[in-house]
């Protein structure tokens, strides 16, 4: 599978579930439903401190994140340069 370079949109969180797409083709690129994960302590960490660090985790909005299946990563970019891979390279019939 080759990687997709996405827009990270803003966070949306309802409840336990959490989802950023893309704001540029709308792919759903993060959906987490925060009942369903276990998070590992930290020495002198409490377990509410715990999920509230892991709630606090995501993409931060207008990076640019390269998704392979289940994995993403941020990808570095010059600014006003699309990145290669990107979903913004794809014909606008298929993203709109």
């Amino acid at each position: 599978m080759t990687a997709i370079v996405h827009v990270i949109g803003t966070e949306i969180v309802v409840g336990d579930l959490s989802r950023q797409r893309c704001s540029w083709c709308g792919a759903l690129v993060e959906d987490r439903d925060f009942s369903r994960m276990a998070v590992a302590l930290q020495p002198g960490q409490t377990a509410e401190e715990a999920v509230e660090a892991m709630r606090q985790t995501r993409w931060e909005p207008g990076s640019h994140v390269a998704v392979d299946g289940n994995m993403g990563y941020v990808v570095p970019h010059e600014e006003g340069v699309i990145p290669e891979g990107s979903c913004m390279l794809l014909d606008p019939f298929a993203t709109s």
